[in-house]
């Protein structure tokens, strides 16, 4: 590079007129533009309709690779720009990164280090091309370079032209700074709401007045409203019917240092009382900048929890009933027998053996309660072999279709054609199905409808194990707390000639089949049934 060709910019000198309208233009638009490509483009307009710059790039160094990347561009072709790469101390640009000053290059048709990749502007006298180049700079560190060019006019003071292109350098290099702070704020929020988007739990971020700043879409789940209807509003308003929330929240108020977790149940978005847990934290410190509250739905919590209780207390209950069936079964083997002989002995005696009958009709019911027992305590050999639920489900509705043509009950399928297959023993799941649909039938003496679906579940996000669950529900009567409580039980029965073993038996066999029973019921309306088993 020739010093006659290319000189620093120095000197010191009053900015005319024009360049005072440019800089207050610019001013102007830096205040009402927040993205830093619309702002450089409308500070190249100004430039090229008051100055006659019509080209110009804002260069940022890339601090990972130390290289220098176009970022905006006026001007230029694409061609251009998809070549505007640069190293430290290559060409024009790069010489400014590595100095650290402003270069003027008065004829790039005549200076060796201007790089023309793309042979553009062909038909201009490329002698009367100045290029002027302005380091942008952050407290004394270089993180780019401006650069615009003009063709020049015999009036044209490249110095006076390059004085004003570095006062644009240092505005422009802190608009790329508070630009910079915007993208990371902006992304913080964007990554924060994925996060938040993402939870299971609802999270709600109330300011320190109590109104709402954020809802995520767990919440607008579990308490039926719309993020724009919650946002703004005080929780008081917000929570006017959840009495067990508005009181939680309140406490938080009230004493930020109280035990930070309660359990309560909400109504919410389906109508039926859930458990949840509300826990909270408090986001800065004299003064509060936010609290947020978490709510976790409990409802898959609470019923494994019924799930583990039930399967415990049929465990123990299945070994006492073992020990009581063998000790029964003898002597009722010897009343049989002894009622049997008497009835021989007495055959004379009508009414005598009207009575040895009835001994031993009621013996033999005995006995198969306690072969039930047996069957609820110890384990049955299973013929395990890969087997359709869709196949089982309809064998059993087959059996069970004169029942079905007794009563006024409708029933609804719901299966698709294909599903995948489980491990199972067809004869036992034809037990537990017969069992689920006889007791729907009861349930439904005055007529109802019966549908069950048969589906699949891929698990979490598509990426869990799978599962294939049959769901049966009846119109019938429902039932109550208290009896769902109890509904497993062995000897527990609504019923008058119930024996209260076949839903404990039903689901020992679907618990060894390592799936999952679970009942939703409520009274007057119905009851649901789910079946869940894990899929091949």
């Amino acid at each position: 590079m020739s010093h006659s060709d290319s000189t620093l910019s120095g000197g010191t000198g009053r900015l005319h007129s024009p360049e005072i309208e440019a800089l207050l233009a610019i001013a102007e638009t830096l205040g009402s533009s927040h993205n830093l490509s619309e702002t450089f483009q409308q500070i190249m307009e100004i430039l090229a309709s008051r100055l006659g710059m019509e080209r110009g790039t804002l260069t940022l160094l890339d601090p990972r690779t130390k290289e220098l990347i176009i970022r905006v561009a006026h001007g230029l072709t694409e061609e251009e720009i998809k070549r505007g790469k640069y190293k430290i101390g290559e060409g024009i640009t790069g010489k400014v990164v590595e100095t650290g000053g402003p270069l003027i290059v008065p004829s790039i048709g005549k200076e060796p280090l201007f790089l023309d990749r793309t042979g553009a502007r062909k038909n201009i006298d490329r002698d009367k091309i100045a290029f002027l180049c302005v380091p942008l700079k952050l407290e004394n560190e270089v993180i780019g370079v401006l650069s615009a060019d003009k063709v020049r006019s015999s009036t044209d003071t490249l110095e006076s032209d390059m004085r004003l292109l570095t006062i644009i350098a240092s505005i422009v290099a802190q608009a790329v700074r508070v630009h910079g702070a915007i993208a990371e704020i902006i992304a913080l929020k964007e990554r924060t709401d994925r996060i938040l988007a993402g939870m299971p739990n609802g999270v709600l971020v109330l300011d320190p007045t109590g109104q709402a700043l954020s809802v995520n879409p767990a919440a607008e789940r579990i308490f039926g409203f719309k993020r724009d209807e919650a946002v703004g509003k005080h929780y008081i308003n917000l929570f006017a019917d959840q009495k067990s929330i508005l009181n939680v929240i309140d406490r938080v108020y009230d004493d930020p240092n109280a035990a930070a977790s309660f359990e309560a149940h909400i109504f919410g978005s389906s109508g039926h009382p859930m458990p949840v847990a509300v826990s909270w934290s408090i986001l800065g410190e004299d003064p509060v900048e936010a609290i947020v509250v978490n709510i976790q739905d409990l409802t898959e919590v609470k019923r494994l929890e019924r799930q583990m209780r039930r399967s415990q207390r049929l465990a123990a209950l299945g070994l006492m009933a073992a020990g009581v069936a063998h000790e029964v079964r003898n002597p009722l083997a010897g009343i049989r027998g002894a009622s049997q002989l008497l009835a021989r002995e007495t055959s004379r005696n009508r009414k005598l053996a009207d009575f040895l009958s009835v001994i031993v009709r009621e013996v033999d019911r005995l006995d198969r309660t306690v072969e039930q027992l047996l069957d609820l305590a110890r384990p049955v050999k299973a013929d395990m072999a890969p087997t359709s639920v869709t196949d089982v489900v309809k064998r059993a509705l087959t059996l069970l279709k004169p029942e079905v043509d007794r009563s006024r009950v409708r029933v609804v399928k719901k299966m698709p054609a294909e599903t995948r297959q489980i491990m199972a023993d067809a004869a036992q799941l034809t037990q537990v199905f017969l069992n689920l649909f006889l007791n729907a039938l009861q349930a439904m003496s005055d007529g109802g409808m019966l549908r069950v679906t048969v589906r699949e579940d891929a698990g979490f996000n598509n990426s869990g194990p799978a599962f294939v669950i049959v769901e049966v529900n009846d119109t019938g009567c429902g039932m109550s707390p208290q009896v769902l409580e109890q509904l497993f039980m062995p000897f527990f029965t609504t019923r008058e000639n119930g024996t209260g073993l076949g839903l404990a038996i039903s689901h020992r066999i679907v618990e060894e089949h390592g799936g999952a029973i679970d009942v939703v019921s409520e009274e007057g309306t119905g009851t649901t049934f789910i079946v869940s088993f894990p899929a091949l």
